[in-house]
């Protein structure tokens, strides 16, 4: 409980290094599974380097075991894509329960409800407000464009 350190599970290693050792891994252990780490044991004794990296940033590298792990990482993600667009220019009124998928585009001077998701291809123009619970999938809202609340609008052009 000491040690507050976790292995992400991401590496670096040298090509040449990886494929020649990777036939010596072995799942000689009480699971019964391949081992990565064994890899940094083996660089160790051939005198290899072996760093480690501290990453600034420990809601990037967290381990996803089970289903409130996983929603925990995609709160962090849900939350930096928000974050992204509220920096550019978009008012987003609860960024805790808005949904934003990472290939839609939005026009500055947006407006955006809570409980808000958009999603797919979903494009909107700039100057709209999106009011509460407003559901959006693969459409494109031209500038200007109110959309009241409870929507659910999929495949649709609006000017």
């Amino acid at each position: 409980r000491l040690i507050r350190e976790i292995n992400t599970g991401l590496y670096a290693f040298d090509a040449g290094f990886l494929y020649s050792s990777l036939s010596r891994l072995t799942r000689e252990n009480r699971q019964k599974e391949y081992y990565l780490t064994d890899l940094v044991q083996m660089a160790r004794e051939k005198r290899l380097p072996v760093a480690v990296h501290f990453h600034s940033r420990s809601e990037e590298v967290l381990g996803i075991n089970d289903r409130a792990e996983l929603a925990r990482s995609a709160q962090v993600l849900r939350l930096r894509i928000n974050k992204d667009w509220m920096q550019k220019g978009i008012t987003i009124i609860d960024p805790l329960t808005t949904y934003i998928e990472g290939s839609v585009r939005i026009g500055p001077d947006t407006v955006i409800g809570p409980f808000t998701s958009l999603r797919g291809k979903t494009r909107v123009g700039s100057r709209c407000e999106i009011q509460s619970h407003a559901v959006i999938e693969d459409s494109t809202l031209k500038d200007e464009v109110i959309i009241p609340p409870f929507s659910w609008i999929k495949n649709q052009v609006l000017k």
